[in-house]
């Protein structure tokens, strides 16, 4: 349930929901009456099982998030609680009140907690994560402590204590911007590796002075987590180097039941040839069946089609994330990926953002004849913002697309181009993908005009045999406005789930 005011709050039944978000862009100026609804009904109601209360931005303080964490602490049959304090000021004693109430809720199995920017410090987090030991039960644990200061004192303190938790099967912890060195993410990651029975772990230590020793060090940890099938790693904005990241790649490879990875690790200091030899290793983890990668920005063109080159070595891989935004790619660098792409005939999940680069039409000329071979496509997202695409791109990279006859759900992203008329054949060729359902298109910021357009998606929605839902952005094109939407409107209601619809002046939601 949304809680958008007091009253609404006052009426809800608790014994019947588990789930209150409240938005802090209207209660900023109420926030002790929230605070005091919720502590009355927690209190009247401290037979439930499962509670989550979001209060992200709302400026509760230290006395606020007292109030209601003693109310939850009487809530003994808990076994899933979710917490979101996200830069609520709770302090010194919200944190300390918050181990407090935790360490009498025992039956708990779930915890998520998020403690973001409420300006903590090592001592904070250690008295803290001495609660959690007695969560003997827990199986599966969240804690986000990011833009605090956490440091190596307080990354020991919540080792110790994850290494107790034997139940656990699946651990989140977000530790971005906390002042953390190498040492204190190695000894983070060695108390999650003594939780023998995880199977997924995601782990987002961005923005921390983690360097090549770190890097390997958390690999090797990780390489001896026997159970772990998925893996998610953030290790962004840190001074990894080339050698760190095939570290971290060699030790990656002994994780032999992992099937999905996602790796961030941008804005280090890898570079292609690290990249490379990253990805080298990944392509001979062949348990691997769903990949995410955002390796590098502002730094390559031609070489990135390398990582496709030695990813394509895993033959059963069937779904590839890749992020390649802001870099310096052009219309060869494009046309050599698309030919590694063919390479990989079994994929069946593809995402790839190229937006900012230097994209014109041969490349995703290119990319349309070559994705042709993708036979098995169901999932597709092709993310190409604010790059010189032009009509005739547009047109043979759509007719690719219409041999994807398996696909059910497109995702093109194609703002802040220059497409005019391209749309005519967009739209036509993507009506023949005759299983397509899902269909989300950003046309925003190109030159389409009004008529074209009501004119073009008529014809498309009275084609499409199976669509359910389509959402198209229309925004900053060329008087595409509100008598856009009049004229479509009423002939997809019937056809269609789902609709959003935006220009310039008006949305529509249906």
């Amino acid at each position: 349930m949304i809680v958008r005011n007091i009253h609404s709050l006052k009426q809800a039944d608790l014994s019947k929901i588990f789930s209150l978000t409240y938005h802090h862009s209207w209660v900023v100026l109420h926030s002790a009456d929230i605070v005091s609804i919720i502590k009355q009904k927690i209190e009247q109601n401290t037979q439930l099982q499962s509670l989550e209360i979001k209060l992200e931005q709302l400026s509760i303080l230290e006395e606020g998030s007292q109030q209601i964490l003693q109310a939850i602490s009487q809530c003994q049959n808990l076994k899933s609680l979710k917490l979101n304090f996200f830069m609520c000021q709770i302090g010194k004693l919200g944190i300390q009140q918050a181990g407090e109430c935790i360490a009498k809720l025992q039956k708990l199995e779930n915890l998520y907690l998020d403690f973001g920017f409420n300006n903590l410090y090592p001592d904070d987090v250690i008295k803290f994560a001495q609660n959690l030991s007695f969560l003997a039960k827990l199986k599966e644990l969240s804690l986000r402590l990011q833009m605090n200061q956490v440091e190596y004192s307080g990354a020991k303190s919540l080792s110790l204590v994850i290494s107790q938790l034997q139940n656990l099967t699946k651990i989140q912890i977000d530790i971005y911007s906390a002042n953390l060195n190498s040492n204190g993410a190695h000894i983070l990651v060695q108390g999650i590796r003594q939780c023998i029975n995880l199977t997924e772990i995601k782990l987002d230590l961005r923005k921390n002075s983690i360097c090549e020793q770190g890097a390997q060090l958390i690999g090797q940890e990780l390489s001896q987590c026997s159970q772990l099938t998925k893996l998610s790693l953030d290790l962004s904005e840190n001074m990894i180097n080339e050698n760190g990241s095939e570290q971290l790649g060699i030790q990656l490879l002994k994780c032999i039941k992992i099937h999905s990875l996602h790796l961030n690790l941008i804005q280090n200091k890898i570079g292609i040839k690290g990249a490379v030899k990253l990805s080298k290793q990944l392509g001979q983890m062949h348990n691997i069946k769903e990949l995410s990668l955002n390796l590098f920005q502002k730094e390559v063109d031609r070489d990135v089609n390398l990582v496709f080159e030695v990813l394509a070595q895993n033959i059963n891989l069937k779904s590839l994330k890749i992020i390649l935004i802001k870099n310096k790619i052009s219309d060869e660098g494009l046309s050599l990926i698309s030919k590694e792409l063919t390479k990989l005939p079994q994929l069946s999940h593809f995402y790839i953002d190229l937006s900012i680069n230097k994209l014109e039409n041969q490349g995703i000329s290119d990319l349309g004849k070559q994705i042709v071979n993708l036979k098995k496509m169901v999932s597709l997202t092709l993310i190409f913002t604010q790059n010189k695409l032009q009509d005739l791109g547009i047109q043979v990279l759509s007719q690719g697309i219409k041999e994807l006859q398996e696909l059910t759900y497109m995702n093109l992203g194609l703002e802040s181009n220059y497409i005019e008329q391209g749309i005519l054949f967009l739209f036509g060729n993507i009506s023949q993908c005759f299983s397509l359902a899902n269909f989300s298109l950003n046309l925003c910021n190109n030159r389409i005009s009004k008529d074209f357009m009501s004119n073009t998606l008529n014809i498309f929605l009275k084609n499409s045999q199976n669509l359910k839902c389509l959402s198209l952005n229309l925004i900053l094109n060329q008087n595409v406005n509100v008598v856009t939407i009049d004229q479509i409107k009423f002939k997809c209601y019937q056809k269609l789930t789902k609709l959003v619809l935006m220009t310039q002046q008006s949305s529509l939601f249906y």
